[in-house]
């Protein structure tokens, strides 16, 4: 069993078999588009599965199949989430505190997921057509019903195409038997739009899409017979990079939707781990302690891809990067590029890098202008200057209290995201009483990776499988 995400999981089968039981406007220069209010394109897949098939289909998805490399743990995996759906049981959660957390469901009716297309805005502010997946219970008449709320999903950095939600189901569909309808945007890059960068830094950007894809699911959804009940409610997820889009979904629901849209949605909650949520705070923080590691800049050509050129202050995206990003060829799928081009098709993984550099090092994903000898950032160079402006600008939090309870936790020992930046960001909010952050110390493995995946999925997928998240989260130390 690798040490990702599988040691989270299989932590999580072992103890669960051993327990018991508004429109938007945006602009791009002189342009403004603005999106309708009927932004549903297309309905253009259905699928169907029963609840003794969600298992193995979430199982065998490749997501499982990335982060669970050997059949013997997927199979845990299949086993664990059978045991949940059948029986009222507890997670004894020894990684914490070893409480005993009750979680379970409620329905057997089979459930529906649609793959649909919406119009939606892009992260240079053009117009864009995006896909997504809503997946909700259906009785077996499939007459009209209603569900008792919206679960709202942001993905984070996905590895592969094959990953996005318009592909497969997740884990995070098992939220369909607490009679939910589960919403699950791709966001660019991904789905319909698969071979353009994915704009992870765009907070604002996902805060947006996610918007117009819950416009779009729920008139999806009405085709259907399915109505959220008047006294339904919304809940959002998400974890490492998909932290900072759910913060800028609250935000974005509390400031920029018409009440009309606020009615739709009704919004009460959201759970948020381990995410960079100040972007400039965290690349200070890889300069000032360089044994920390920055791997994660590397997928900072995506990132800024999809920007408006104006954002970049008359340089070019290729300014403030490395020189080996243009010379390093990849062979993916039979075709020849460069780093840089696979970059711009979101196309790739960490693990792409040559040999001979070591993307932990700062200077190694930035400009060779930008870094000083000693590899710290040359604060006196301005695209240094104007890149920590902008990045700074694209994680800005000022002026906003939330209306709705936010949950966020980040662990102590996190390697990947460090915790001073998430402990920064909570201080900003330390006298609103809906926010509500939880530092974690996780007794875990000293892996890299671990030591960030395991205490994000420990609180997020407690709080989806728990039939009260809030209950949840205030169950984990």
């Amino acid at each position: 069993m690798n040490k990702k995400l599988t040691f989270i999981i299989v932590a999580l089968i072992v103890f669960v078999l051993t327990g018991c039981g508004k429109d938007e406007k945006s602009s791009s220069g002189n342009d403004t588009y603005t999106v309708p209010e009927q932004n549903l394109v297309e309905i253009t897949r259905i699928d169907t599965f029963d609840p003794k098939e969600m298992p193995e289909a979430i199982s065998t998805s490749n997501l499982a199949k990335f982060y669970i490399e050997d059949e013997e743990g997927r199979q845990m995996f299949n086993t664990a989430f059978n045991t949940i759906l059948h029986n009222r049981l507890y997670i004894l959660d020894t990684l914490f505190s070893g409480r005993k957390i009750p979680i379970g469901y409620r329905r057997d009716w089979s459930v529906k997921s649609l793959i649909f297309t919406y119009r939606s805005l892009s992260a240079a502010g053009k117009p864009i057509v995006l896909s997504g997946r809503v997946s909700f219970p259906q009785s077996n008449t499939d007459a009209p019903h209603e569900v008792q709320s919206l679960s709202l999903f942001t993905h984070f950095l996905l590895h592969t195409t094959n990953q996005a939600p318009s592909e497969e189901i997740s884990p995070l569909v098992m939220r369909t038997l607490y009679n939910s309808a589960v919403i699950e945007p791709d966001f660019e890059g991904y789905g319909v739009t698969k071979g353009q960068p994915f704009p992870g830094f765009s907070f604002a950007v996902q805060a947006r899409q996610m918007a117009d894809c819950i416009r779009a699911a729920l008139a999806a959804m009405q085709q259907h017979g399915i109505t959220l009940a008047p006294d339904g409610y919304s809940t959002a997820w998400g974890g490492s990079l998909a932290t900072p889009g759910v913060m800028a979904f609250v935000r974005h629901y509390d400031q920029e939707l018409t009440q009309k849209e606020r009615d739709n949605i009704r919004l009460k909650s959201a759970f948020m781990g381990c995410g960079p949520m100040l972007l400039r705070d965290m690349v200070e923080y890889f300069d000032a302690h360089p044994e920390y590691g920055a791997s994660g800049l590397c997928y900072l050509t995506g990132f800024l891809a999809p920007l408006p050129k104006a954002d970049f202050g008359g340089y070019a995206l290729q300014d403030f990067l490395p020189k080996w990003i243009h010379t390093h060829q990849l062979t993916i799928d039979g075709e020849t590029m460069t780093y840089y081009e696979a970059h711009l098709r979101n196309l790739l993984m960490l693990s792409d890098h040559p040999d001979d550099i070591d993307i932990s090092l700062l200077k190694n994903n930035l400009a060779e202008d930008m870094c000083t000898a000693n590899g710290h950032l040359d604060l006196s160079n301005p695209k240094t200057q104007l890149l920590l402006n902008l990045i700074q600008r694209l994680s800005n939090w000022g002026g906003w209290q939330p209306q709705e309870d936010v949950y966020l936790t980040h662990s102590r020992s996190d390697r990947v995201i460090p915790y001073p930046q998430a402990e920064t960001f909570s201080n900003k909010f330390k006298d609103c009483e809906k926010f509500h952050f939880k530092p974690i110390h996780t007794r875990i493995l000293d892996d890299v990776v671990a030591s960030h995946t395991s205490s994000t999925l420990i609180c997020l997928i407690l709080s989806v499988l728990h039939e009260d998240p809030a209950m949840a989260y205030r169950m984990v130390p």
